[in-house]
């Protein structure tokens, strides 16, 4: 808790004064945490004092509070191209991130449980503390957290992503560096090692910097690397599926349906994505839908999969919102682009399917512009069936076969 309130002091995050008249203060709290090592042994002991962001005022307090977050698709992304171009990922931690970030409002909060003044200094009467620099539990913390630091970045030389907020990135003479940021989360991705030390050192990112090192674990992935490949297994994403299960009206089947997810999370708890050296970083996608696959409600099941060479970078399969008239127009809308081959290619079909929106034609012009180019599969090597439709085991684990998984576990 000393250590705490020594770094809000240090970082000059608020004034002691007397509460204005007509002003409110918003509450505070200690939050206690044991942080752990990778091998689950004791890191440190950790005491962070928390806003209680929850009696704040909107308009008052706050106005905006969004903070763009790292896409997942994006860190996989970032993992394949690293993994084909043999570049170094390194992974920082910003300690109490959130004290970066400036205020714009005007904001009181009640003194710290337990605070006390220093030697030879005086209370006012009805001491509160106006807060300068955000804290965590505010409303817009992270969001002014991340200000400050994408703020500090472009004034390094950095270019922001115009496919994903988080991700900045550096080409200085073929000396790539991209920092992908979660929060106080960071990720650096470079060809040129002396790049990332200037970085790190640069007086410019005057953060508290910790280095991780050579990047292990991010946001629920384990990563393992060889020199011939990135890997990683996702718990997170598997144990997801259990979110679907009819919650609202949970039935014997449906239990029963999770327990033969839990018995194949069981089996296969070492499986993770590989994502190899020996990429040629082409972007192929596979789509599909299940046509009038729900009984109750005759919509259909979307699913799709992105490969960047042989990894695979992003996959989802969801109900669609509307019922389908063909099974043409569930596979258009089996993603936002489209999949109906026939129709996407020749205009002479677009008549026949005016109750499909128009905005699903633009895919058209895309193909017409050679940006995209539609091809033909067989329902044998349709990789998004695993994830629109039930397969028996033997074609199931066919399809799995052809996405580059491998158990983390497994002799090499």
């Amino acid at each position: 808790m000393n250590e705490e309130l020594l770094a809000l002091e240090k970082t000059d995050t608020w004034d002691i004064c007397s509460l204005p008249h007509g002003k409110h203060a918003i509450g505070c709290k200690w939050v206690y945490k044991l942080k752990l090592l990778a091998n689950g042994c004791l890191e440190r002991y950790k005491a962070r004092l928390v806003a209680k962001g929850y009696t704040q005022k909107p308009g008052v307090d706050f106005v905006d509070t969004f903070s763009p977050v790292a896409k997942m698709t994006t860190v996989k992304t970032l993992l394949a191209v690293s993994a084909a171009k043999n570049w170094s990922l390194t992974q920082l931690d910003i300690s109490n991130a959130f004290l970066n970030g400036d205020l714009d409002e005007e904001i009181y909060m009640t003194l710290p449980p337990g605070y006390t003044p220093k030697p030879g200094i005086t209370l006012p009467p009805n001491a509160v503390c106006r807060l300068k620099k955000s804290l965590y539990g505010l409303k817009q913390a992270s969001r002014q957290w991340f200000i400050k630091f994408s703020t500090t970045l472009l004034a390094l030389g950095f270019k922001k992503s115009h496919a994903d907020h988080t991700l900045f990135i550096k080409n200085d003479c073929g000396r790539y560096v991209a920092v992908l940021v979660y929060v106080d989360d960071i990720i650096i991705a470079s060809n040129n090692d002396e790049e990332v030390e200037t970085l790190k050192s640069n007086p410019k990112l005057a953060f508290k910097l910790r280095d991780l090192g050579e990047l292990r674990y991010f946001l629920g992935l384990e990563i393992a690397r060889s020199s011939k490949a990135y890997q990683f297994a996702n718990g997170n994403t598997l144990w997801s599926f259990l979110r679907t299960l009819f919650t609202s009206a949970p039935k014997a089947s449906h239990l029963h349906a999770a327990h033969k997810v839990l018995h194949y999370l069981k089996g296969t708890i070492g499986l993770g994505l590989f994502y190899s050296a020996d990429s040629d970083l082409l972007l192929k996608g596979f789509t599909d839908a299940d046509w009038n696959s729900c009984s109750d409600s005759r919509k259909s099941t979307s699913g799709f999969c992105m490969f960047l060479g042989p990894s695979l970078i992003s996959w989802n399969s969801k109900m669609q919102q509307t019922s389908s008239h063909s099974s043409a127009e569930s596979e258009y809308r089996a993603m936002e682009f489209a999949a109906a081959i026939h129709i996407a290619n020749n205009a002479v079909f677009h008549e026949r399917m005016k109750h499909i929106e128009n905005d699903c034609h633009i895919v058209r012009d895309k193909i017409q512009s050679g940006l995209i180019r539609t091809l033909h599969i067989t329902t044998e090597s349709q990789l998004t069936d695993v994830f629109a439709k039930p397969l028996f085991p033997t074609q199931f684990n066919f399809l799995l076969g052809k996405m580059s998984l491998l158990s983390i576990y497994s002799p090499s």
